[in-house]
């Protein structure tokens, strides 16, 4: 498992693929990248092939690759200067920047969520969270005491029969 960061048309849930050919293109046209080309049979060429995946020759390119699926452009655990020519990359496919967790970027700093069509800041979407963890943990109390209440009138119940 790792972080996947995709590079993305979908808009309000619904997917507008980037073509294949575009993404070919761009590493052809690109000095910044260079196209992986394994060789071999295993699984591991076998997926880099299947990916169309490109390695980028960035600032902390040391394991920094890109790879085309399902119409998005992706990585696993980039470092924030992929994610930032990721960023620099996007417009030229009509695209934007997202991460595993829903989040968007516009750049590093720049980090929004959606909701329902509305563009919702990192700490506004970060305060409703929590919220929302706080009125779930509240609701677990409360029927956790709801159970126990429950539990201890069917105690008292059957001792109240049983000894009748």
């Amino acid at each position: 498992m790792g972080y996947h960061v995709h590079i993305t048309r979908e808009r309000n849930g619904v997917a507008s693929d980037i073509p294949l050919e575009d993404w070919l293109r761009h590493v052809e046209d690109s000095p910044e990248l260079e196209f992986e080309r394994p060789e071999g049979d295993d699984v591991a060429s076998e997926f880099t092939r299947s990916i169309h995946a490109a390695r980028w020759k960035g600032a902390s390119a040391e394991d920094a690759w890109l790879g085309w699926s399902s119409g998005d452009i992706w990585t696993k655990n980039p470092s924030e200067d992929l994610i930032g020519y990721m960023i620099e990359i996007a417009p030229k496919f009509g695209a934007r920047v997202r991460g595993d967790e829903g989040e968007y970027y516009r750049t590093l700093d720049d980090v929004y969520y959606e909701d329902e069509g509305r563009e919702v800041p990192w700490q506004e979407h970060a305060q409703k969270q929590v919220a929302a963890v706080a009125f779930h943990r509240k609701k677990r109390l409360v029927w956790n005491l709801i159970r126990i209440i429950l539990l201890l009138l069917t105690a008292y119940l059957f001792a109240q029969y049983q000894f009748r």
